[in-house]
């Protein structure tokens, strides 16, 4: 490679820019040969502005030269280009001399200078409608820079510039193949100057060892084709993504009855209808346990066992019978608050357990949609047509969904028959109906004491009213037989008759009944626990249907934005050296204007196989690119990338998805490839048309008024035919390229007065510029007759000395 050091004295801030970025995209390996430094300073008016931009270059060219030495890099001539445009100030004021400048001041910049030569190039930007400045003076300015370049050129020659490259942003009136160029498309034109001037290698031919070893100064045209077998792979491998890409994103690749078959069998497989979610998240509700002693405590003392206890009274009947509804009351709702709050978190939790196992199933339909051969779309919309018919699916399944009485609690045997006639007649046994029978009750609970004193004496009277009654009638009334004999067997009977009937029957069924309201109560809060139950697990089935449902949205939204962050890679360039551009494009799917270099795509085209058949890209139909799509998700890389639940981070699952198919085809590929550019275009033969690339390296500019007759140089290793009859160069450096170079010398030089439309005579004052440029154009040469613009100036030669030792102080 030639190492190159680049001053550009250009204002403008995105042309800098732009060339920066085209620099950094050169490759790696000749990247560290191009050293650029962007100049960013005033005008320089004169011997200390100039001294100080000269210290600030030769600070920056020994750091370059040093660089390019500690590399080992071969410098046989220390190669410098300068960047200038004709309507900027800084360029007007140090353009033409600085050439010189950086001659006088080579032993500053490169040590070892005795065995080093060194080549300047100036390459000006001259704007097209630089003639169309309503500012005279600043039209005269750009004149006097372009004079003075012309008259350099003549007395000096290649002791100054080697060469000067003037260009325009237009195309000679000739060719005109490409329009005006914008201030992109230029600064790409003039690193394309820089490209054929500069790139190859530093022993082999160079541009202007074919066009002008005398220096001068030239309008060129380049422009350059290139082809790399990565490249061409690449883009063929891009172009068969790019087409499987666009099926698997296309909305209408969907198959709606293939979706309600999948929801079918997912479904019935574990169902999901309101039954079968009823019974799920009823899962754990146990039966009720209670003891009743629990309900309100055992009385103590006991009004029967503990009957002589002195505090009998005040604390059974006074405290205990009198606090027993509160008590149940307090409980029942003690009860009903722990049985909802248990019962409810159970129905909870497995509802949310039922919606992981859902959300888990539904999120299968990725693997099974993409993988499963009877499915004819592989694609992002049959997996969006699932979902929204899911999401359909359970939206009606919840409409159907009506609240109904359930036993969530399950209902204990001893309580069945009072829960039953809750339910049957919920207003006549509502708990404060229940409660006021209760107390009624409870209020006509005997003193079992007075109960027993009272059979006592009823048990007397009857004995002392009674007996002697039967003696009386016994035998001639009432013949009783054998029983007369048992007299005390009677007495004893009627004494105990009282006793036995209110603590045998009533005082039982006393008890009893209380115990019966006390179930009856208890059941009934049963029947409100679990209508409040049931309410609660109808809303939970709602719940789960909502949330299924929202699972739907949420695959729904990221397939949208998966199909939106798919993208087409770009295309491999290879070890492409030059950046892709307007001037340079790539023989496999590069165009000039549109105009397309290969006119049968077949012949650079690749093949894919489908069923051991090979099929060219371009042939490829819907079905057969679907074929190929389904069978990319048998690579475990390209499914997992598609599978999206679970996934943060969808741009990554679309980067991966991208990269993971390309792996996936890019073995499969068949295409036919050459090693170098001249190989490819003779395999592609007639194939190919070059004219687009002729014509854009047709020369640039309007400096000139005659067509040129020169023949183009072409820079290609292994010349094909296609290049016949132009003058070629070789450089195995460049073996990937075709580069043409069209070019004029102008001569006398630039017409100056009329590119910029003006008049120079009477001569401008001179500036501090112009007086530089005669310093090197005459009186370092001895000669003090100054004529600038084909007038002649007069300068004293003190004027000039004086020059001299400003200019050439330390």
């Amino acid at each position: 490679m030639i190492p190159l050091w680049i001053i550009d004295f250009g204002e403008d801030k995105d042309s800098s820019a732009k060339l920066r970025s085209l620099l950094d995209a050169l490759s790696a390996a000749q990247k560290p040969y191009w050293k650029y430094t962007h100049v960013e300073c005033k005008p320089v008016a004169n011997a200390t502005d100039c001294r100080t931009l000269v210290k600030e270059l030769v600070e920056e060219g020994r750091k370059c030269y040093n660089k390019f030495i500690q590399e080992g890099y071969n410098i046989n001539n220390f190669q410098i280009a300068v960047l200038g445009t004709a309507n900027e100030e800084l360029s007007q004021s140090i353009f033409a001399p600085i050439a010189g400048l950086l001659r006088d001041n080579l032993p500053r910049i490169v040590s070892d200078h005795a065995n080093l030569g060194v080549e300047i190039t100036g390459i000006l930007f001259i704007p097209r409608t630089i003639n169309q400045t309503d500012d005279v003076q600043k039209r005269q300015k750009a004149a006097m820079l372009l004079e003075a370049i012309n008259m350099l050129s003549e007395q000096v020659g290649t002791r100054h510039y080697n060469r000067v490259i003037a260009y325009q942003d237009v195309q000679y009136q000739n060719a005109r193949f490409y329009p005006g160029l914008s201030t992109e498309e230029r600064t790409e034109f003039q690193f394309q100057l820089l490209s054929h001037l500069f790139l190859g290698s530093s022993h082999t031919e160079k541009i202007f060892d074919k066009v002008g070893t005398e220096g001068g100064i030239f309008s060129l045209g380049v422009a350059s084709i290139y082809y790399n077998s990565t490249q061409h792979r690449s883009h063929q491998l891009k172009l068969l993504l790019n087409k499987l890409l666009e099926q698997f994103k296309d909305k209408d690749n969907a198959d709606a009855a293939y979706s309600q078959k999948c929801i079918h069998e997912m479904f019935d497989k574990d169902s999901a209808n309101p039954e079968a979610i009823t019974t799920r998240l009823r899962e754990g509700c146990c039966s009720l346990d209670i003891d009743l002693r629990k309900m309100e405590g055992e009385a103590d003392p006991h009004p029967v066992w503990d009957l002589f206890q002195a505090n009998l009274l005040s604390k059974y009947y006074r405290k205990y019978l009198k606090y027993m509804p509160a008590r149940l009351v307090r409980f029942m709702q003690s009860l009903s608050y722990i049985l909802l709050s248990k019962y409810s978190e159970i129905i909870r939790n497995n509802r949310k357990a039922a919606v992981e196992k859902f959300r888990v199933l539904l999120q299968s339909i990725y693997n099974k949609s993409l993988t499963d051969t009877s499915n004819r779309f592989a694609t992002i919309a049959q997996l969006e047509s699932f979902f929204q018919e899911a999401k359909e699916y359970l939206k009606k399944l919840k409409a159907t969904r009506e609240a109904q009485q359930l036993e969530i609690v399950p209902v204990p045997d001893y309580l069945r028959m009072d829960y039953d006639k809750c339910l049957a007649d919920e207003d006549a046994n509502k708990p404060s109906a229940i409660l006021d029978n209760l107390k009624k009750n409870l209020r006509r609970e005997p003193v079992v004491l007075s109960l027993v004193v009272r059979c006592f004496l009823l048990g007397i009277l009857l004995v002392f009213t009674l007996i002697p009654l039967i003696r009386m009638l016994t035998p001639n009334i009432v013949n009783l037989g054998d029983i007369s004999k048992y007299e005390w067997l009677w007495i004893f009977l009627l004494f105990f008759l009282p006793l036995i009937v209110e603590f045998g029957f009533k005082l039982r069924r006393h008890f009893k009944r209380v115990k019966r309201l006390k179930y009856r109560l208890l059941a009934s809060t049963l029947v409100s626990v679990n209508k409040r139950l049931s309410q609660f697990l109808v809303e939970e089935l709602k719940q789960f249907y909502e949330e299924m449902a929202q699972e739907c949205d949420t695959q729904l939204e990221k397939l949208a934005t998966f199909r939106q962050l798919i993208a087409t890679p770009e295309a491999d360039t290879g070890d492409i050296i030059l950046p892709e551009t307007k001037f340079n494009q790539p023989l496999v799917g590069g165009s000039f204007q549109d105009q397309k270099l290969i006119l049968d795509n077949t012949a650079a085209e690749a093949e894919v196989r489908i069923m051991d058949t090979p099929r060219r890209l371009s042939t490829l139909d819907k079905e057969e690119l679907l074929t190929l799509l389904q069978s990319s998700f048998k690579n475990l890389d390209v499914l997992s990338a598609a599978c999206l639940p679970g996934s943060e981070n969808l741009a990554e699952n679309a980067e991966s998805f991208v990269d993971a198919i390309k792996r996936y085809f890019n073995p499969q590929l068949h295409i036919h490839t050459a090693d170098s550019i001249g190989a490819m275009l003779t395999l592609l033969g007639t194939k190919v048309d070059l004219l687009p690339l002729v014509h854009m390296a047709g020369i640039n500019g309007m400096l000139f008024s005659t067509a040129s007759n020169n023949p183009p140089v072409v820079k290609i290793t292994n010349t094909p035919r296609a290049f016949a009859g132009m003058t070629t160069i070789s450089d195995n450096a460049t073996s990937d390229y075709a580069m043409i170079t069209t070019w004029q010398k102008l001569s006398p030089g630039i017409y100056s007065q009329i590119v910029c439309n003006c008049s120079l005579d009477p001569l401008p004052p001179l500036t501090f510029a112009d007086k530089l440029a005669l310093y090197y154009g005459y009186y370092k040469r001895k000669n003090l007759a100054y004529t600038l613009a084909e007038s002649p100036i007069r300068i004293s030669k003190d004027e000039m000395d004086t020059l001299d030792e400003l200019i050439n102080m330390e």
